[in-house]
């Protein structure tokens, strides 16, 4: 019984170490980009998940909820928690491309699958994005409501940068149709 006692609380020091060594290299070592993915991804979620690279499987992403600590592949997230992962992704590997440039961003339809409260935070974003760095960002999107959500999340950002385009209505075609 000694021996195995001795055993777990070696294996327990051991994994404790492990896991402390990781989490200093995570937070010393992190490339940027993914230090700015990470911090997206957090907020767009309302902190309920935190990104992470896997250490199998190729270096892949993986969303651990923060509740549970279960650590979720991109195949397991739902559509719309994906979606703003790869956002998130895509916005800071596109804010380390470009060297302070503050390039326009085109966003089509990349808050389809995303539910009312992370459409929010993420629009919010966006804003703070339009308002801090001066940068551009188009949305292109066939939904009418889109606009009133970003009208929303601007003003409460204290933006006041936003312009709605009928593309419809520029090319002398029908209006949006409501409904």
């Amino acid at each position: 019984l000694r021996d195995r006692r001795d055993e777990a609380l070696t294996a327990a020091a051991g994994s404790f170490l492990v896991d402390g060594v990781r989490h200093e290299h995570e937070t010393n070592q992190m490339p940027r980009v993914l230090e700015r993915a990470r911090d997206r991804f957090a907020i767009f979620t309302h902190q309920r998940y935190e990104l992470v690279v896997s250490t199998s499987g190729g270096g892949t992403f993986v969303a651990v909820d923060s509740k549970s600590r279960t650590g979720l592949t991109l195949a397991r997230l739902s559509d719309g928690t994906r979606a703003q992962l790869i956002l998130a992704a895509r916005l800071a590997f596109a804010e380390e491309a470009e060297h302070g440039a503050d390039l326009p961003l085109f966003l089509d339809e990349a808050l389809d699958h995303s539910d009312p409260e992370r459409f929010h935070s993420i629009a919010c974003s966006l804003a703070r994005m339009v308002a801090d760095d001066g940068r551009q960002v188009f949305f292109l999107s066939n939904d009418p409501t889109d606009a009133e959500r970003f009208q929303s999340a601007f003003s409460e950002e204290g933006c006041d940068q936003l312009k709605t385009l009928d593309l419809g209505v520029i090319r002398g075609q029908a209006a949006r149709v409501d409904g």
